[in-house]
């Protein structure tokens, strides 16, 4: 019996990790709104894949044109999110999302500087900030949501990984910017 139930756990974590390794295809459906407000028509179920760790949901849809991808962290309220996208054709990009947009790209295995103001090829939300009472205010975001021209993923499978700022937050854990092999690795309908 007790041979029995080792085995039984044995064969379920064999799974499990069969099912984290292999790579999800991003369904197609509506584009979202990306105005920063998490609305249950935008992202619902069966057009969109999502993955959860921690308080944190990473989703992914896509239409003819882009891939739309919205991060929300159900726990806390985050002042950013940098994007990592390694689109598996040899480039890697960060996008960057606070009050402000930017993007930079790696080159030598190391990050060249972050260049501000409007994006090439993707949107996504930011952070607002209205002045009231005389004081200064900023309007949060639900979520994070971008709008990623497939331009900038030439393949059919590519990766993200997720690092919410203010407090830091990375999805998935244990990934680090300076290399893909622990992101999520996805693939496009084509």
């Amino acid at each position: 019996m007790r041979c029995k139930m080792l085995m039984m756990i044995v064969l379920a974590g064999a799974s499990m990790m069969a099912a984290a390794t292999e790579v999800e295809v991003i369904p197609y459906g509506p584009p979202p709104l990306l105005n920063g407000r998490e609305s249950t028509n935008e992202w619902l179920y069966p057009f969109v894949m999502e993955w959860g760790w921690n308080g944190v949901l990473v989703r992914l849809k896509q239409d003819s044109h882009f891939v739309y991808i919205g991060v929300v962290d159900r726990d806390t309220v985050h002042t950013g999110l940098d994007l990592y996208l390694d689109n598996m054709a040899g480039e890697i990009m960060m996008l960057h999302v606070s009050s402000a947009h930017g993007q930079r790209r790696m080159e030598n295995g190391g990050w060249d500087e972050i260049i501000y103001g409007p994006p090439e090829s993707w949107s996504s939300n930011v952070i607002e900030s209205i002045f009231e009472n005389g004081q200064m205010k900023f309007l949060f975001p639900d979520v994070f949501e971008f709008q990623i021209k497939k331009v900038l993923l030439p393949l059919r499978t590519f990766k993200i990984m997720a690092h919410l700022k203010r407090p830091d937050k990375t999805f998935p854990p244990n990934s680090d910017s300076l290399t893909s092999d622990y992101w999520f690795e996805v693939e496009l309908y084509r």
